[in-house]
Formats: C-alpha cells, sequence, structure tokens
C-alpha cells in the first residue's frame, strides 16, 4: 500500500539480528538487577519488584536510568499487583514514563477502562462488546460469569477476571511455546489459485526449516492453520485439528479459506498451535474441592 501511494519511496533494509542483540544485552542488565524476568518479546517483559509501592517506584527510577546511560534509549514501566495491570500501565504515555498503580486503586481504576484496553481484546473483539452495549470492565462487571460464557465461551470467563482487575499468572522463568509459525507479506497480491499454492509452498519450506531450530523436541502440535491479509486489509484464517505439519493439511486450509473467499491476498501465514494446558483462569463458576466440603 506503501509502495502504491508513494512510487519513489525507499525501502530500508531491516536489520532484525541487531535488534535481537541490543534487546538481548538490555534484559542481560535488566535480569542482573532483578531476581525473576519474563521476556515475552523482543522489547517487552515482567519482573517482580518490591511489594512495597515506594520501594518498587524507586528501583525502577534507578532501573531505567542505568538503561538510558548503558543503552542511550528511553524505557517505559508499568507498577501494579499484577501482569494484566502492569502491562496496561505501561502502554500509558509511552515512550518514557514511569506508572504505579496501587492495589487500593484497582477496583476504581478498572471500572472505568475501556475493554479495547485489555490485552488480547482487539478491534474485532472490541466491535463486538460495543454492539453488545460493553465498552468498559464497569459495564461488564454488571454481567455474571455464565451469561459471559454462553455468549463469549471461555473468553467471556476471562472477560468476567479481567474486569475486576484479576489476573493469576506469574512471573514465568521458561515460558512454554504456545505456537510457531512462518508469514510472507508478498510484493504483488495473489488473485489465483495457482499463485496462491506456489507461495504456500515456499513459505512451508521456510517454516519446516525454521521449525526444528527454533522449537523443543517435546512440543506436540494440536492444530494447524493457516491465515490472510486481504489487498482491503481484511484477515482471515482457518485452523483444524492436526497432529503434525504435513503439507496437504495446509493446502487444503488455504484452498478452504480462498474458496470462501477469493480475494486478493496481500499476506499469508502457517503455523501449528501446541498443547499448553496452562494459563487459563480458573472457572470462577466451578467451587474448589475444599469449597463443596465446607
Amino acid at each position: 500500500m506503501a509502495r502504491q501511494l508513494c512510487p519513489d519511496l525507499v525501502f530500508l533494509p531491516v536489520r532484525i539480528s541487531l535488534y535481537q542483540e541490543e534487546s538481548r544485552k538490555v534484559f542481560d542488565f535488566v535480569a542482573s538487577r532483578v531476581a525473576r524476568l519474563e521476556r515475552t518479546s523482543i522489547d517487552e517483559a515482567y519482573f517482580e519488584a518490591s511489594p512495597d509501592p515506594r520501594e518498587a517506584w524507586d528501583f525502577c527510577s534507578k532501573l531505567r536510568a542505568g538503561i538510558a546511560e548503558h543503552f542511550g534509549i528511553t524505557s517505559s514501566v508499568g507498577i501494579a499487583p499484577n501482569k494484566m495491570l502492569a502491562k496496561i500501565m505501561s502502554g500509558y504515555r509511552k515512550p518514557n514514563a514511569q506508572l504505579l498503580l496501587r492495589e487500593s486503586q484497582v477496583d476504581a481504576f478498572v471500572k472505568g477502562l475501556a475493554l479495547r484496553k485489555i490485552p488480547g481484546v482487539g478491534p474485532k473483539a472490541e466491535e463486538r462488546f460495543l454492539r453488545d452495549g460493553l465498552r468498559t470492565c464497569g459495564d461488564v462487571q454488571h454481567l455474571s460469569a455464565d451469561l459471559l460464557a454462553a455468549r463469549y465461551g471461555h473468553w467471556g470467563l476471562e472477560l468476567f477476571e479481567r474486569c475486576r482487575g484479576r489476573d493469576a499468572r506469574t512471573i514465568c522463568l521458561g515460558s512454554e511455546r504456545k505456537s510457531f509459525s512462518s508469514e510472507k507479506t508478498l510484493l504483488r497480491d495473489v488473485d489465483d489459485e495457482r499463485h496462491l499454492l506456489e507461495q504456500l509452498a515456499a513459505l512451508y519450506s521456510d517454516f519446516v526449516r525454521r521449525f526444528g531450530a527454533r522449537t523443543r523436541p517435546g512440543n506436540k502440535i494440536a492444530k494447524a492453520f493457516v491465515r490472510f491479509k486481504f489487498s482491503d486489509f481484511r484477515k482471515i484464517s482457518r485452523e483444524t485439528l492436526a497432529g503434525g505439519f504435513e503439507y496437504s493439511i495446509f493446502e487444503r486450509l488455504a484452498l478452504e479459506a480462498w474458496r470462501r473467499d477469493p480475494a486478493p491476498i496481500r499476506l499469508i501465514g502457517l503455523g501449528v498451535r501446541f498443547d499448553v494446558a496452562q494459563g487459563r483462569p480458573r472457572d470462577p463458576r466451578q467451587l474448589a474441592l475444599w469449597d463443596l466440603a465446607s
């Protein structure tokens, strides 16, 4: 789209290896100063600070000053009682900010929080919530867990917890990979099956080449998927239960998706999801064994 709007635009090559190396240096610096660090992306991580808000504030101020001094870059920190709230706070007033949310402030804060601010709520989910008359966490708090589960499935149960400022996840030192994929943005839109399968085959070769080097031998595949982004920026995906990643699985999914919506394709992706039964919130409707015994 950028090239179409500006034919003389000069595209500079990305330097992902450089970004990864600088990221490693910064996180090594942070890891040497905290007890527990969980990296979640090339530029984001969670770590544990003091449970005392004042001490946590002072520690994070010194940490950010050290990052600026050693690496010449700014950083943002969100300090909060759990991971979800910390991520939300870190997103305010980037790229050089530090914000604190105390335990006593959580209820008032989340009540007026827009659902779009909750990690995992994207534009499509937001549209659906707005159609249902839900704009803020306070709106969701009026609904029962049963109703939310009936409307939105497992995501409804997670929403029940998140909209009350709850997140039971802890710092994970050895995060389990949940999926692995490859994708490619095409120089020219694909608008017929032959070219689609050519691009898919090339992408599959890249996926297979990278899979062995980037995943653990014990990773158990549960699903396979393909996804397209069309020239008008709409997205579509198809997935199926699978125990492996044979090319025929992706070809079938790609053709199903294409024949359902044969529009010009700008991006093709394929991948697998692993069987990871962790990180899901406890169903708030479900009593524990000791609850039944009381």
